[in-house]
């Protein structure tokens, strides 16, 4: 009988020991897989900065074993990752729906660092689309969340400079100031260096706007050595770039062309966005072409009018100063050809610049109207709450009132209650009075009648025997 119950507990032991050792090789199966879905995301999200087409469907695949395993973060950052891929390719509606299904995934599971990313993620969609108004709203949320949950791969300081930016493209200089400020605050993320490196670059842009050069001047300045101890390779070409627009406009021509030079380099070091490199070498072209430099000049705006990523008004600038550069040489057939590309690009922007300002002042008015809702939305509220107050003290009053009306009720029933009972034991004390008294009357006169009729027999008596001893 031992033996069969050791027996049983050898093969119970067995079995426990088996089932956990599968569930530890489930647990390591499921580790290593989720590891590698993290791996496979971040080498997508690698692709997404460099603009690879095959990301999409790499980061789709990834969301879908994500969803399958339940993998937190790799839901996380498969909608992140997706999001920020598809505004890359300018398929901002596809864009929006992915980062705001990720952020329903994340309020579902209370995760307030991450609502923060995407909510900063989607104000900066909104942006792109130039509806400022939602683009503010999202970042506002972002900053809401970022300050209770900080999230862990970016700073709250981003979100305010993201914010700012807003601001800065209404018009609200010194409300995108305020916003870049608190952007200048050095934080612990990662990315927080860059941030502030940003923020003085955007600063630098709302002090042109407010038309004090020398800050601005200032603040790029700082940039630049910023940028440069710390490496900062895309903020050191977009403040290097920036800062030469500034000594060029001030007539400094090669003091320019120095720090366009040095934005060459770091082009040569660090990959950079290939309409920022154009502009380097369209605003190169001009300053060789002030300098006389011709072959230099036609070399650099030349490389620059055959790039395709750049902007129409940049266009505009090249052609006109590729018009200028072959008058001086003297071919006037390529500077007549130049110059009638420029005038048809300048009238089709104006055309263009009709529009956008239309559409800013539709935006400038939206937002107004989107402030005075909000500000009377504020002012029924403070009316409904001063109603509300007035109504609470004619309450707490009425109240009162009532119940001190019902207090001197009361008293006066209790006095009047209490006379009426002193009263009654006064009357019944004089009746007890009057009772005894009329009690005691009749004794005496029981008394005075017995011994007045007891006298009168003694003296008759008397009387008898006086008779009788005569």
């Amino acid at each position: 009988m031992k033996i069969i119950t050791l027996f049983f507990i050898a093969v119970c032991l067995v079995s426990e020991a088996a089932a956990q050792v599968g569930e530890n090789v489930l647990r390591l199966g499921t580790e290593r897989d989720t590891a590698e879905i993290w791996k496979e995301i971040a080498a997508a999200r690698e692709q997404v900065s460099h603009s690879s087409d095959s990301a999409g469907e790499k980061l789709s695949k990834l969301l879908k074993q994500s969803l399958q395993q339940h993998y937190h973060r790799g839901i996380i950052g498969s909608y992140l990752s997706l999001g920020n891929f598809m505004a890359r390719k300018g398929l901002y509606k596809k864009a929006l729906y992915n980062l705001k299904t990720g952020l329903r995934y994340c309020d579902s599971q209370r995760d307030g660092g991450y609502i923060a990313l995407f909510y900063n993620n989607i104000g900066a969609v909104y942006q792109y689309l130039a509806d400022y108004p939602k683009a503010a709203e999202n970042f506002r949320m972002a900053i809401t969340y970022a300050t209770q949950s900080p999230p862990e791969n970016m700073s709250i300081e981003n979100i305010y400079n993201n914010y700012g930016t807003v601001f800065l493209r209404l018009g609200l200089y010194h409300k995108a100031l305020e916003q870049f400020k608190k952007a200048l605050h050095p934080g612990d993320a990662p990315d927080s260096l860059a941030t502030r490196t940003g923020a003085m670059i955007n600063m630098a842009s709302a002090y042109k706007y407010l038309q004090q050069d020398s800050i601005a001047i200032l603040y790029l300045e700082q940039a630049v050595a910023l940028a440069r101890q710390h490496r900062q390779y895309t903020q050191l070409h977009t403040s290097l770039t920036n800062l030469a627009e500034w000594k060029l406009k001030q007539g400094q021509s090669k003091e320019a062309l120095r720090l366009l030079l040095e934005a060459r380099e770091v082009e040569r070091t660090f990959p950079i966005n290939t309409s920022h490199k154009n502009t380097v070498l369209a605003n190169i072209g001009i300053i060789y072409l002030s300098l006389g430099r011709l072959k230099e000049a036609e070399e650099h705006l030349t490389r620059a009018y055959q790039s395709k990523d750049m902007l129409p008004v940049e266009r505009k600038n090249i052609l006109g100063q590729l018009s200028q550069l072959y008058a001086q040489k003297k071919d006037f057939e390529k500077a007549h050809f130049y110059l009638q590309e420029y005038h048809e690009l300048a009238d089709s922007l104006r055309s263009n610049d009709v529009i956008l300002q239309v559409s800013e002042l539709e935006q400038r008015y939206r937002a107004a109207e989107k402030d005075k809702e909000i500000i009377t939305s504020k002012w029924l509220i403070a009316r409904q709450k001063n109603r509300l107050a007035h109504k609470n003290l004619w309450i707490t009053g009425i109240s009162s009132a009532a119940l001190l009306v019902i207090g001197i009720v009361i008293a006066s029933f209790l006095l009047r209650n209490r006379r009426n009972n002193n009263r009654r034991a006064i009357e019944r004390l004089q009746s007890l009075i009057v009772g005894e008294e009329n009690e005691r009357g009749r004794l005496a006169k029981d008394l005075h009648d017995g011994v007045n009729s007891r006298l009168n027999a003694i003296k008759i008596h008397l009387l008898a025997l006086q008779k009788n001893q005569q």
